[in-house]
């Protein structure tokens, strides 16, 4: 499901106030924080949850981010760049 206009918004602010952190925060239905990681430790802090919802960015997004993603149920991801747009994630670019 596409997201609605206010979830959009939220995510665009959400990956706004994050830029330039080098970060990544995943987030729940509600688009409520769940974790604030490092880029470097999101594939492995992905693993680790069962269930997420959406995640920001502040960096490209790779196979292995997807691939975690894909496996923890991610129904949107909000990033700057995509190395690979092979997933039935919905990506946005802000």
């Amino acid at each position: 499901t596409l997201p609605n206009e206010t979830e959009l918004n939220r995510l665009k602010q959400i990956f706004k106030e994050n830029q330039g952190e080098d970060k990544a925060v995943i987030l729940d239905k509600e688009l409520n924080e769940i974790k604030k990681v490092s880029i470097k430790s999101l594939v492995s802090s992905v693993k680790k949850l069962d269930e997420i919802y959406a995640l920001s960015i502040d960096g490209t997004v790779t196979t292995p981010i997807l691939e975690a993603a894909e496996s923890a149920k991610c129904q949107l991801i909000i990033a700057k760049n995509f190395s690979t747009t092979e997933t039935k994630i919905k990506l946005i670019s802000p």
